[in-house]
């Protein structure tokens, strides 16, 4: 994950069948974890489609400074 540029996640319960909710759904963006616990997979993708549309421009991990 941390090599990702923009992605969706889902994590399923250990055992869980492909019908099964899963236990988390989020976004990540350049590796790291910006929104968690969305719920279903259409959301996110909602998410990711608005942020390239309107979204500012992030910095990358070389430009920020913790």
């Amino acid at each position: 994950m941390e090599q990702t540029v923009m992605g969706v996640y889902v994590i399923l319960k250990d055992g869980a069948l492909p019908d099964d909710n899963p236990h988390d759904i989020g976004v990540l963006i350049e590796g790291m974890e910006v929104l968690t616990g969305l719920g279903n997979i259409a959301l996110a993708c909602a998410v990711i489609w608005t942020h390239l549309l309107f979204g500012p421009k992030l910095p990358s991990r070389a430009q920020m400074h913790f």
